[in-house]
């Protein structure tokens, strides 16, 4: 799977991402933090839109090579189902990261990161975003 890149000073700066998702249905959003040796939650959407408040995931200096993985679940029960191929089709997530050596770097959710059920009525999308140091 591809994967962006966000590169880092050796500092310690915080460094955090915020997500925004533009979706008429229910979603849920997770970020996890993952090295070689864990994998940690950092943080997981609590009210139906999948938004992510900027969250600070830790310091530039204890960051360089780790992955962060960012997954949407999106349900599209409460939209009407002529819909559901129009809502996949103009999904829009913005992934913002600060922090790193350019400041704040927005990515979005690409075509070939989404998935959609058979029945359309549920969206996945799964962003990586690799952090290393200059």
């Amino acid at each position: 799977m591809a994967r962006e890149n966000y590169i880092l000073s050796n500092n310690s700066n915080d460094v955090s991402i915020e997500v925004n998702v533009s979706t008429p249905g229910i979603a849920i959003t997770k970020v996890f933090k993952i090295t070689p040796v864990e994998i940690e939650e950092i943080k997981r959407s609590e009210d139906g839109t999948g938004d992510i408040e900027p969250t600070d995931i830790d310091k530039a200096s204890t960051l360089n090579n780790t992955l962060i993985k960012i997954t949407e679940d999106i349900d599209l029960k409460n939209v009407a189902q002529d819909l559901w191929q129009s809502c996949f089709d103009n999904l829009v997530i913005q992934y913002t990261m600060r922090g790193g050596i350019n400041g704040a770097e927005t990515f979005t959710c690409k075509n070939e990161e989404k998935s959609q059920s058979n029945n359309k009525r549920f969206i996945g999308c799964e962003k990586r975003i690799f952090l290393s140091i200059a």
